[in-house]
């Protein structure tokens, strides 16, 4: 059973990244976000920078044991081509086993340590508390 349980994970969790506010993006060309779940991590479109982008997009993740955290980074491009990061939030996994789906504000830590990220965490397929050993309860 811990075999099986290894292999296949502890759940899919589906991260919406809404949007944010109070982003100081200014002088760059665009925002995006890059999302970080255990090995995976997935790229927003960018969007038009300014104090309150909006992606509302989603991303889904198999969470594998030993999973303890979710990272949204907030970066964006400068008009040099170069990335900067704006901020970024790290939410526990553990807040959120056992509730559908969770709207989160998230203050970005940084550089900057300005604005605010809303996202939307929601346990697609049975997510389940984790240990970092990778064994569970369900």
């Amino acid at each position: 059973l811990i075999a099986y349980r290894a292999q296949r994970g502890v759940g899919t969790l589906e991260i919406t990244v809404v949007g944010a506010r109070a982003i100081n993006g200014q002088g760059h060309h665009g925002v995006y976000c890059e999302v970080l779940v255990g090995e995976e991590s997935t790229v927003t479109r960018t969007v038009k920078a300014g104090q309150t982008p909006t992606w509302d997009e989603a991303h889904s993740y198999s969470v594998a044991p030993g999973t303890a955290f979710a990272k949204v980074r907030v970066l964006s491009k400068g008009k040099r081509g170069h990335i900067l990061l704006l901020g970024e939030a790290v939410m526990l996994l553990s807040d959120f086993v056992g509730k559908n789906e969770v709207d989160v504000w998230n203050r970005l830590d940084g550089r900057y340590k300005l604005g605010r990220l809303l996202v939307r965490m929601k346990s697609a397929a049975g997510l389940l508390a984790a240990d970092p050993s990778g064994f569970s309860d369900p």
